[in-house]
């Protein structure tokens, strides 16, 4: 954002929401940063932003934003990973909104990680246990992905588990 002609520059958004969700929870004033596209409408001068987080609008020219997308459940997919005993049973890695998980007879998907959720694949013979990458960290995941261990920082790994060994 310039105030001056384009002499200098400040921030005109605060980037992302302190849950890491990228605007999935509508905290007031807060803006995805990976923005695409900026319009302004030419009679009220209001700001329109389009961004991985959804669209947002703001009436002082960048300093505070608001989520026009409340009530919108979208995501952009990388990965899946359906447990090997029960198809119900699910994971997701998704772009700037990190890792969801599905339990068995519900259509809801709860939060695990933030960032870029990435890959992620069950342990054989179970739905509540497994690994996931975000942001090029690997991890391990139980009880569904409430409970998380650090394992390394080696980017992505290849998606297959022993059927001897879990772990």
């Amino acid at each position: 954002r310039s105030t001056n002609g384009g002499v200098a520059f400040a921030p005109a958004y605060i980037d992302d929401d302190p849950t890491g969700q990228c605007g999935g929870t509508n905290i007031t004033g807060f803006i995805h940063g990976d923005i695409h596209d900026l319009e302004y409408q030419p009679v009220t001068n209001r700001l329109f932003a389009c961004s991985d987080g959804g669209v947002y609008y703001s009436d002082n020219h960048g300093l505070h934003w608001e989520n026009l997308c409340e009530g919108f459940v979208t995501g952009q997919a990388y990965h899946l990973a359906v447990s090997s005993v029960n198809s119900n049973v699910m994971m997701i890695g998704q772009q700037d909104n990190g890792m969801r998980a599905k339990s068995v007879n519900t259509t809801d998907w709860h939060y695990v990680a933030g960032a870029d959720g990435y890959d992620c694949i069950y342990n054989l013979n179970s739905t509540t246990s497994g690994y996931y990458s975000v942001n090029s960290t690997i991890y391990h995941f139980t009880n569904n992905g409430q409970i998380i261990d650090f394992i390394d920082n080696s980017s992505f790994f290849p998606r297959v588990c022993n059927p001897i060994n879990n772990d």
